[in-house]
């Protein structure tokens, strides 16, 4: 899991959104998403909501969940890129 690429962009979002419900700022941001990486398993969703998700990221995304957090992270040719960080319940995003 450690050679999983995380993006600024993924930083930024978990940022702020981690600030939105926290109402503080997280000290090591890169190290809180490895820590949900770490527990995370796959998200289950029903199917049109899958299919919706994969035309938004492409065939090789995976959504993994932990904590209410939920990591969207494609294969490229760099490896796994984590390239976005977003709260489960869409009204904390």
């Amino acid at each position: 899991m450690d050679d999983i690429i995380i993006t600024n962009h993924a930083k930024e979002r978990f940022v702020e959104r981690f600030s939105r419900m926290a109402k503080s700022v997280p000290k090591n941001p890169e190290e809180s998403i490895r820590k949900i990486l770490r527990q995370a398993v796959p998200e289950e969703m029903n199917p049109v909501h899958r299919v919706i998700r994969l035309i938004n990221h492409g065939s090789s995304a995976e959504y993994l969940v932990h904590g209410g957090w939920r990591l969207v992270l494609v294969n490229t040719d760099a490896g796994k890129v984590i390239i976005t960080v977003e709260r489960v319940k869409k009204s904390q995003n």
